[in-house]
């Protein structure tokens, strides 16, 4: 009894043991552990840079072979990869990259005086500019010049409207270095290359493109059609994009694809860089708009300083001289209304005789809130913001005191 009973415990330990190995060979591949199964969304992503990486290795491939092609010629682009370079190649070769050079140099010749000159117009609009804004700062401190204090302002403002001289003495210094140019990363790559290894990457290349079965599809153009066929191909949502040509790299037919794609290039460089003018255009008449807003906006933004500063500085002045301090707090009593919030702090504060020399204002933080003045309170969700107020007191013009306290009680940092 006893016999059969460990040969059924042994048998169940045998299979359990069996069991276990058999599941751990299964998570175990030929090279370790099996690999982490990925997302839908992490093959998307993988798929998608795979793609770019792939057009931008077909671009390169073919900026090369616009290289390889005033040098050597022949009946495919496969014919041509596999012909020897001789030194009359290289010797071709040399002197095209030396014209290239020359070319870059002569554009870039240009391109600094254009950008020297754009620099210079945007120093004097922004010394204009400057100067506008010195003279309507010196017609706001004219118009309160009539006690010492606007007086004194003045002379402040008059010692450094002179010593201000000294920032346009170092706006005349050179302009800052100039973008590179298009395509001019390309040609010093290419300077440093002979014409033996420009081959073998182009080689190399295309090997890689016929590899990957990668097929170049071309879409319509739709610069300066309002067109928005700009979606993925691969993306359900909206209409499928639609594509002008499609090319694929094959050994087999001589890379005859690669080549369709250069003469199609040659072929619309006309019509592609004519949609980039009138692209350039309409980009220009809005940045246009776009300024002549700001300036407005600006020169309306100047004039609500200069009339906040003409008002600060009458207020600092006193004001109607005739008038005592005590007519001014009665005033001030008459012009809020009875048994409001803002009528008793007025009221404790000519009792206490702590009257603000520019007035002291009471507001609830619900108040502000509501108002949009207020964005959050930490601590506190917006049905407790009744519970705190905000004075905002002024002694001293454009200095501003403000206390912010909880059902009376000053709250820690809070003023």
């Amino acid at each position: 009894m006893s016999g059969s009973a460990s040969t059924s415990a042994l048998s169940a330990s045998q299979i359990l043991s069996d069991a276990a190995i058999s599941a751990s060979q299964a998570t175990y591949s030929s090279g370790g552990l099996l690999r982490h199964q990925p997302t839908a969304k992490e093959a998307v992503h993988a798929k998608a840079e795979r793609a770019a990486k792939l057009h931008r290795l077909f671009l390169e491939t073919k900026r090369k072979w616009l290289s390889i092609l005033p040098v050597q010629s022949g009946v495919s682009l496969l014919e041509i990869l596999e012909r020897q370079v001789t030194p009359e190649d290289e010797s071709r070769w040399r002197a095209a990259i030396q014209l290239e050079l020359a070319k870059l140099e002569e554009r870039r010749q240009k391109q600094h005086v254009q950008w020297r000159l754009q620099w210079e117009a945007q120093q004097q609009a922004s010394l204009l500019r400057e100067s506008q804004e010195a003279m309507m700062m010196s017609l706001a401190s004219g118009n309160a010049s009539s006690t010492g204090l606007a007086s004194h302002h003045v002379r402040s403002q008059s010692s450094s409207g002179r010593s201000s001289p000294a920032p346009p003495a170092q706006a005349v210094s050179a302009p800052p270095a100039p973008p590179a140019l298009p395509g001019e990363k390309v040609i010093r790559e290419l300077s440093l290359m002979s014409f033996t290894d420009l081959k073998r990457q182009v080689a190399k290349s295309m090997r890689i493109l016929e590899s990957e079965r990668w097929v170049e599809r071309t879409r319509k153009s739709n610069i300066g059609t309002g067109g928005r066929n700009t979606g993925d191909p691969a993306s359900s949502n909206g209409p499928r994009p639609a594509y002008a040509a499609v090319f694929r790299v094959r050994r087999s037919d001589g890379y005859q694809g690669m080549l369709n794609a250069i003469a199609r290039d040659i072929r619309t460089k006309a019509q592609r860089r004519e949609r980039r003018r009138a692209e350039m255009r309409r980009i220009r008449i809005t940045l246009l708009n776009l300024r002549e807003k700001s300036d407005y906006l600006e020169s309306q933004r100047q004039s609500y300083e200069v009339y906040l500063e003409t008002c600060t500085k009458k207020l600092a002045a006193g004001g109607d001289s005739t008038v005592s301090a005590a007519q001014a707090r009665a005033r001030r009593m008459h012009s809020v209304l009875p048994f409001t919030r803002q009528y008793f702090h007025l009221r404790d504060l000519q009792r206490s005789g702590r009257v603000p020399r520019f007035g002291s204002f009471k507001y609830s933080a619900e108040k502000l809130y509501y108002k949009g003045v207020i964005v959050s309170v930490d601590g506190y969700p917006p049905r407790q913001l009744d519970k705190i107020s905000l004075t905002i007191s002024s002694d001293v013009p454009g200095v501003f005191d403000v206390q912010v306290s909880l059902m009376g009680v000053k709250m820690p940092g809070g003023g």
